[in-house]
């Protein structure tokens, strides 16, 4: 079978949460802002850094519009508290404006491939011991014009930066993925990557005062190439999730605690009432 991050993420929090969003295939009317603003300002961002690696110019706020306005014609966002259209739309023309200068000063370039296109938004599959398949989309492959490095570096959208001091970082489940999904890949053109990175978009609503800080694009952050060890106790995860999912144990999870995951879950009122306001079932995936 066919596995991914999200996928593995999900069954872990909840085997019932699985069935109902990955087998039922339902998902809320509302769209999650999260999920929308990330979408809008990750297309942006990476047809702009597909572009620069050709040496082409590209309007990167142009395309930042075009996208949230598909999106907001498309679907109804569920705003957090305080904000709303135009709030977003502006934190959003702001992140997008700065990121130019950002990248520019990351002396980062995107990888080509041998078909001369940048490896951006790229979707891979590569394969699993026990015939799994691993199935992934690399944002970005890079390469340090200082140093020669390649490197894997995800776009994060995220409403508070990580603290430099957070072992997230060296231990990201989906940077580990994404090195694993490299190498199987791109291995014999590129050789093996040398690190793994994220890249922060902090979303906060622009500043009332000059002194605010305001919606900010931070620097690419790296961290060292995964241990064999790592790669191994990742691969284990992948495998051992393939197998409930083969075996269909999407089983509700033990949850000892009051604030428990089920609180944030889309589905709780399904779950526990099957109350299906609000749910409706998504459009089967048309074939590659």
């Amino acid at each position: 079978m066919r596995i991914s991050c999200s996928k593995a993420q999900t069954i872990s929090n909840c085997g019932r949460q699985y069935k109902y969003r990955y087998i039922d295939r339902l998902t809320t009317v509302l769209r999650p802002f999260a999920l929308f603003f990330g979408s809008v300002v990750d297309k942006a961002v990476s047809s702009y850094v597909h572009h620069h690696a050709l040496g082409q110019n590209f309007d990167i706020l142009s395309a930042f519009e075009e996208s949230f306005d598909a999106e907001l014609s498309q679907h109804q966002i569920q705003y957090p508290q305080h904000w709303d259209e135009d709030v977003a739309r502006e934190v959003g023309r702001i992140l997008v404006t700065q990121f130019p200068g950002v990248w520019e000063q990351s002396n980062l370039v995107a990888v080509i491939d041998r078909e001369g296109i940048p490896i951006v938004q790229r979707r891979i599959i590569v394969p699993l011991p026990r015939n799994h398949e691993l199935e992934m989309i690399l944002d970005s492959v890079v390469m340090d014009t200082m140093s020669g490095n390649i490197a894997v570096l995800d776009f994060k959208t995220t409403s508070q930066l990580l603290s430099p001091e957070s072992p997230f970082g060296y231990n990201a489940f989906q940077l580990t993925t994404y090195q694993y999904g490299a190498d199987k890949e791109l291995a014999d053109y590129l050789g093996q990557v040398s690190n793994v990175g994220f890249q922060e978009f902090v979303k906060r609503k622009p500043p009332k005062t000059a002194k605010g800080k305001g919606p900010t694009v931070e620097s690419p952050r790296f961290y060292p190439r995964r241990s064999d060890e790592q790669v191994k106790d990742m691969l284990q995860t992948y495998l051992h999730k393939a197998e409930d999912i083969s075996q269909r144990r999407f089983t509700r999870p033990v949850n000892g605690a009051f604030n428990s995951p089920c609180e944030m879950c889309d589905f709780a009122r399904l779950c526990v009432h099957n109350d299906r306001q609000g749910i409706t079932v998504r459009p089967a995936r048309r074939a590659a």
